[in-house]
């Protein structure tokens, strides 16, 4: 403490009233101090700090207070040289402030924790030279600030448009102790404008939401300010405004059956100046009504603050309105870019919908699990919107995979079948030429053996052609199919330049010799590759905070627990939850969808046996497979209408 500082304290004299909340606060030793029980008491204290030409400060509880002021005024006024001042101790600052304005001598309110703690530091405080009641204005100022900073990081950490219009209706009628309060959303068509949502809301009473399109009309208050822009307060609702035309119309405002006779409207606008809503705040209460029914009227010092609650509620509307237009812009921009996917490859149409579907499904269900491996995981609402983006564009790397191999139903391209049944029919023509050549040369006998060879072998390259047709189907080669596809590539097509070529090409060969589905292994592989592909399209985004994660969980959704799955091998620690959730809900389609034409969809209970089975086998997690199936996540993409694309 400074020696100045000690001057001061030595020549100021603290007299603790040991009422109620006082009795245990006491002053550090180093002030000159005093204890008093009365008024007597303290009449005697102020007469010694007028005699010593001390200043005096007074701790005093709140039933104390209206006495000792009156008896410390009066004594100024017979010594206009004897200063004094007074820290108030409340049970509760906040409502005492509340519910009454404090004198210009109480140079500040305390706790009663604060007066046995940290009474030094307050009377420290007391001896600043800003003026007497400057303490008690200083907390009530820095109290409001504190409160509209309070509703300002509420309002903006709201991203919902219809949950922001509700907060600014309960929090205007919150900070303003105000009796009901309504908020009427803007917007412009075709040069009209119209209010086209509004939000009523009273004290204690649930909100009203009413969605449909009013005209905006300057007679009335709320067109009044929607139109100019300014503030307006109503001091009585019969009489009207002088700011308002002779035609008012009363009913179009505030839905209040009683007479209104105080009323503060105020436009919110945006970073353009323009009106974005107009919010009506009727009566601020009187904080001593009595059951709810005392009131007292807006004036326009109240438009101050006011004006900067509407600024800051102005701008986040502008703020959430931004954001669900980049919402929707990007919504248009996924289905799009699924449009341009199943476009290309119609056997999938609907996939990436319903994988979405059953993702967001299951993800929601492990949020609400409250047993088992993931009960302590809940995924916000903006993670399960990721992941309902990431299922929307897994298969978006399909548009740089080759069409012929994307859509490909059968083992043989279009062209191979075609060439094998041309190489075919000119082995018969052959045969047949080779029997026309021998006819004449050769005796009846040996034409008809010549005859009955070439019947076989017309029969056999039929049964050839029967062959690699039923081979060239997506199903499960049988054996008899794949000794009968050796012995047809061992067969030599004699031509007339006595050059020879196979009946199936090697790769011809390799591709019916497919033990199940159409793909070779090179274009297994190049189907495969759409993750990657995925994986680069999707990194070029520049994706907001929010989704900072969709890239890398569209990327592996087609990992396996094990290692087993593509393009990375990666384990179960490396996968996300979400791409983990994805791998079911993509698995559970593909075997379940009913307009893949190269396959025959799988039943329900068969296809819950193949997922238990990778369970098994190490491929998928046990946990989220079980929820899949207890929660029915299915249920609803298995009834959703199958999106053929034309």
């Amino acid at each position: 403490m400074s020696a100045a500082l000690e001057d001061l304290v030595r020549q100021t004299l603290c007299v603790i009233s040991e009422g109620e909340l006082c009795r245990k606060a006491t002053a550090p030793e180093a002030w000159p101090q005093s204890k008093i029980q009365s008024l007597d008491q303290l009449n005697a204290c102020a007469d010694r700090a007028v005699a010593q030409g001390m200043r005096l400060i007074l701790i005093v509880g709140e039933e104390e207070l209206s006495r000792s002021l009156q008896l410390l005024n009066l004594k100024k006024e017979g010594y206009p040289e004897f200063v004094f001042g007074v820290l108030l101790v409340s049970k509760d600052p906040k409502t005492f402030l509340k519910k009454q304005g404090l004198p210009f001598q109480v140079l500040d309110i305390l706790s009663d924790k604060e007066a046995k703690s940290q009474l030094d530091y307050f009377l420290l405080k007391s001896l600043r030279p800003h003026g007497i009641g400057q303490g008690a204005e200083t907390k009530i100022i820095a109290d409001t600030i504190a409160k509209l900073n309070a509703i300002f990081l509420c309002f903006s950490q709201e991203k919902v448009q219809d949950k922001l219009f509700e907060k600014i209706v309960t929090k205007a009628i919150e900070f303003g102790e105000c009796s009901a309060s309504t908020l009427l959303i803007l917007k412009e068509q075709d040069g009209e404008s119209y209010f086209v949502s509004k939000v009523f809301g009273e004290l204690n009473t649930p909100l009203e939401i009413e969605k449909k399109r009013i005209p905006v009309f300057e007679n009335s208050i709320c067109g009044y300010v929607a139109i100019t822009g300014k503030i307006h307060t109503l001091f009585n609702f019969q009489t009207g405004n002088s700011l308002l035309p002779g035609n008012y119309n009363r009913s179009y405002d505030y839905p209040i059956t009683e007479g209104v006779d105080s009323l503060i409207t105020l436009p919110l606008k945006n970073s353009h100046n323009e009106v974005e809503a107009v919010l009506q705040l009727i009566y601020k209460n009187d904080p001593n009504k009595i059951a709810g029914k005392r009131k007292t009227h807006f004036d326009f010092e109240d438009e101050t603050l006011w004006t900067a609650f509407s600024t800051q509620a102005g701008i986040c509307l502008e703020n959430v309105e931004l954001y669900a237009d980049v919402q929707g812009l990007f919504e248009g921009f996924v289905r799009a870019s699924v449009k341009a996917i199943e476009a290309r490859d119609p056997s999938t149409g609907g996939h990436s919908e319903r994988v979405a579907k059953m993702s967001v499904g299951l993800a929601k269900a492990v949020t609400e699990s409250e047993v088992g491996t993931y009960r302590s995981v809940k995924f916000r609402d903006e993670e399960i919107r990721e992941l309902e983006y990431a299922a929307m564009l897994h298969d978006f790397g399909k548009i740089g995979v080759r069409e012929e191999v994307l859509v490909k139903a059968k083992k043989l391209h279009g062209s191979q079948l075609t060439a094998i049944k041309e190489r075919i029919k000119i082995c018969k023509a052959a045969a047949k030429i080779h029997l026309l050549e021998n006819k004449l040369s050769s005796s009846p006998l040996l034409y008809t053996k010549l005859e009955l060879d070439y019947q076989k072998r017309a029969q056999e390259l039929d049964y050839y052609w029967q062959i690699i047709q039923n081979s060239n189907s997506p199903s499960i080669l049988k054996q008899e199919a794949v000794v009968a596809l050796e012995r047809i590539k061992r067969e030599n097509l004699f031509l007339p330049d006595g050059q020879t070529i196979s009946l199936l090409s090697d790769e011809e060969y390799e591709a019916l010799s497919i033990s199940q589905g159409t793909l070779t292994p090179d274009e297994r592989l190049e189907i495969e590759s759409h993750v990657k592909h995925t994986y680069q399209f999707l990194k070029m985004i520049p994706w907001t905070r929010d989704f900072k994660n969709l890239t890398e969980i569209a990327h592996c959704h087609h990992e396996k627990l094990d290692g087993t799955g593509y393009p990375r091998k990666l384990t179960s620690h490396q996968i996300p939850l979400q791409s983990k959730i994805m791998t079911i809900a993509d698995i559970f389609d593909a075997l379940t969808a009913k307009d893949r034409w190269y396959k025959e969809s799988v039943p329900l209970e068969k296809a819950t046996e193949i997922l238990y089975e990778e369970v098994k086998q190490g491929k998928l997690d046990e946990a989220l497979v079980e929820i899949f199936i207890a929660k029915q996540i299915y249920e609803h993409t298995i009834l959703m209408p199958l999106n053929r694309v034309a």
